[in-house]
């Protein structure tokens, strides 16, 4: 899964949650949040971080 993917996993499952108004945009380097969403007209902001599962060198 590569981080834009995941990205919108996470929006989606916000979506199921009842938030409202979901924009993504991981793909903005220059943002400080990956995710702007709405409940309840209060605004919620989200970093996603998807880290890469590292093997060790042997």
């Amino acid at each position: 899964m590569n981080p834009y993917e995941f990205s919108e996993l996470v929006a989606d499952l916000f979506r199921a949650k009842g938030y409202k108004r979901i924009f993504s945009n991981p793909r903005v380097a220059h943002q400080f949040f990956d995710i702007e969403m709405y409940l309840d007209d209060k605004k919620v902001l989200i970093s996603c971080q998807l880290n890469a599962h590292r093997t060790p060198i042997t």
